[in-house]
């Protein structure tokens, strides 16, 4: 199992990396859901730890929230400032894919068409 888990980790970024250049994403990540980096492609300025554990925080507040008021939790969340787009959806229970990029909706739909190869990947690294 020891080298299935670094070449997951390189079919991931390689995924990542294509997934940025397609999309226009400054970065992207899959991320455990308790907040450990997984795989990304990002700036190399990016702090890759706090960046996990505060997009995990992020998806985690989400579901707490609608799981209160009885709701399904949710799948995706978005949160938009004037300079960009930050999106997170889940990939089953232990992981996230999160993106950041400046287009809304290339963003969005790049998220949505992504998570079955990263999950794919996922599942063959476990």
């Amino acid at each position: 199992m020891g080298a299935a888990v670094p070449a997951a980790v390189e079919e991931l970024r390689r995924l990542l990396a294509e997934f940025n250049g397609r999309h226009g994403a400054d970065l992207s990540m899959v991320v455990s859901r308790t907040g450990v980096p997984i795989a990304h492609e990002g700036p190399p300025e990016m702090n890759a730890e706090t960046f996990a554990s505060l997009a995990a925080t992020l998806m985690n507040a989400a579901e707490v929230l609608y799981t209160g008021l009885g709701r399904a939790a949710p799948r995706r969340i978005v949160v938009e400032s004037g300079n960009g787009i930050l999106v997170a959806i889940g990939l089953g229970t232990k992981a996230m894919l999160v993106a950041l990029g400046p287009n809304r909706e290339e963003l969005v739909r790049g998220v949505e068409d992504m998570t079955a190869g990263v999950t794919s990947v996922l599942a063959a690294k476990a």
